[in-house]
């Protein structure tokens, strides 16, 4: 183990130094890993875990080389890295279909915390969850009254055309009678 512990294996370099003639080539094979997403801690007998918002501008490798002054021949290379995290993609692609903006606030904020993400999970799966189709008292209110007056007013005007009808009826029956009897 290097002195240090984990936090020197990622601040290791390594010195290539002439002993005679170098060849031609040089290999170099490094090997790393990516760095922890998250840190634990107990406060207060609260396990509170943290996750780092750094995802871009981890240095991957840099390599210079260097005359016997120590002085940079030709240019340099860094190579970076960035972290995804598809967890976390998905469910921010999940958020982003929900349709109230203030619901999806409530779940981002609950999310970006670190702590409360099962919260935010389970919160985000009621959002997704179909909702019955139902309407305001308001509304449901409102439709029956005018379906009454609606109903009521169809009515008024069918009456009026049967009594018309029945009176037309009774005036020509009794006209009828009238010119026949005479």
């Amino acid at each position: 183990m290097y002195p240090g512990g984990e936090e020197a294996l990622n601040d290791h370099k390594i010195e290539l130094t002439e002993v005679g003639e170098f060849p031609d080539k040089i290999t170099v094979s490094v090997y790393g890993r990516v760095p922890m997403l998250t840190s634990v801690e107990i406060v207060d007998g609260v396990v509170v875990t943290k996750q780092i918002t750094q995802t871009t501008g981890y240095v991957y490798y840099h390599i210079e080389a260097l005359d016997q002054n120590r002085d940079i021949l030709g240019t340099g290379t860094t190579e970076t890295f960035s972290i995804t995290i598809p967890d976390d993609e998905e469910f921010m692609s999940r958020l982003n279909a929900v349709a109230d903006p203030d619901m999806r606030a409530l779940i981002d904020d609950l999310y970006s915390r670190g702590g409360l993400r099962d919260e935010a999970e389970d919160i985000l799966q009621y959002a997704e969850s179909p909702k019955d189709a139902s309407i305001p008292v308001t509304t449901a209110v409102l439709i029956a009254v005018v379906l009454l007056v609606a109903g009521f007013t169809t009515g008024m005007v069918f009456g009026r055309i049967r009594a018309k009808n029945m009176q037309d009826f009774h005036n020509e029956y009794k006209g009828g009678t009238k010119n026949n009897g005479s």
